[in-house]
């Protein structure tokens, strides 16, 4: 503890000092109150006396007047007294199976959508903090999150695996039998980077699609996964060989096998949109510049146009003999590209 971190978290303010002669008579007493309550604001739960660190007692004792407080000790029976108190002061429900029940429902619920226990635990920390009620020992919020995990994994697997018939499963089984000659198999192909998506590698990448298309399609047993379970369970497998996949058990096996294919389908089909909207600009601009040529010869042309006429009107607006007047025009016509006699008129 750094002395920022006791002024800020562990330093009692004055209602609080003025509330601990009502709940405890003497000062040491009233130490250990005012610890446990800074302890249950910072981290949501109470601490035996033994892993309070001596630090934080020290503080407290010199904010109660005291001139030291390293020799203080706390048996556990003065926190359990002083419990309902602090939870009172706080407005806050002990842990009990009201409290249990919304962290096991929170948990099924985020386990849903995320396969990291972390993320699981969190979700049930924010909720319980959020209802006002207090926070377990972690070793309870791990059992409980491996308990919600594993059952809604369970489901979940059992539910994709439901959509599968016989031959799409033998067709996911097919894409694990490592070839004896090169050691790889299909599934190494399908867990490959298909490679950048350039004009050099369109024909594999179209290859690849096609390819894709002839395994079992994942969209309908996969509909009701959260897309971001899906990406777990994708990275998951790309992590393990065929020869491993083999080992998990059916239903979680097909299962990741299926968020690869997704995965895949997804990617392969974004890098061919890549393709797709390279070519658009390309052809875009090379029509640009050539509706720009255009413009500029039909303007060279348009403006060669008003001049012949300009100058024809000229020679017709002339005193001159008429037979003179069609001679020039001739002429005329001639220099600006006329293909005969008269025939600009």
């Amino acid at each position: 503890m750094t002395p920022g971190d006791l002024q800020q978290l562990f330093s009692p303010n004055f209602d609080e000092r003025k509330w601990a002669p009502t709940v405890a008579r003497t000062v040491e007493s009233q130490v250990a109150l005012l610890v446990q309550l800074k302890i249950f604001q910072t981290i949501g739960r109470f601490r035996h006396g033994t892993d309070i660190p001596p630090s934080i007692i020290e503080h407290v004792a010199r904010r109660m007047g005291m001139e030291s407080g390293s020799e203080l000790t706390f048996p556990d029976r003065t926190l359990y007294r002083h419990r309902p108190a602090i939870l009172k002061r706080l407005k806050v429900v002990s842990w009990g199976p009201e409290a249990r029940a919304l962290a096991q429902t929170t948990m099924r619920r985020a386990a849903q959508a995320r396969t990291d226990p972390v993320d699981i635990i969190n979700a049930a920390i924010d909720a319980l903090i959020r209802h006002g009620y207090e926070l377990p020992a972690l070793v309870a919020l791990r059992r409980l999150a491996g308990t919600a995990h594993r059952n809604v994994n369970a489901t979940q697997w059992s539910d994709v695996c439901g959509h599968l018939d016989a031959a799409q499963r033998a067709v996911l089984q097919a894409l694990l039998i490592v070839n004896p000659k090169t050691q790889k198999s299909p599934f190494a192909r399908l867990c490959a980077n298909p490679g950048r998506p350039t004009r050099k590698n369109l024909t594999a990448l179209i290859d690849r699609y096609h390819w894709l298309e002839t395994l079992p399609n994942p969209t309908t047993a996969l509909q009701a996964i959260a897309d971001s379970k899906i990406s777990q369970w994708a990275n998951e497998a790309k992590r393990l060989s065929a020869i491993e996949l083999r080992e998990y058990v059916a239903p979680r096996r097909h299962t990741l096998l299926m968020a690869v294919i997704y995965d895949a389908r997804g990617q392969v089909l974004d890098d061919l949109t890549q393709m797709l909207l390279k070519f658009s600009r390309k052809i875009e601009w090379k029509s640009e510049q050539r509706l720009t040529e255009w413009y500029q010869k039909r303007h060279h042309k348009t403006d060669a146009l008003i001049r012949a006429l300009r100058d024809s009107l000229k020679v017709l607006g002339m005193e001159a003999d008429p037979v003179q007047k069609v001679s020039e025009v001739e002429t005329l016509f001639s220099s600006h590209g006329s293909r005969g006699p008269c025939a600009g008129l």
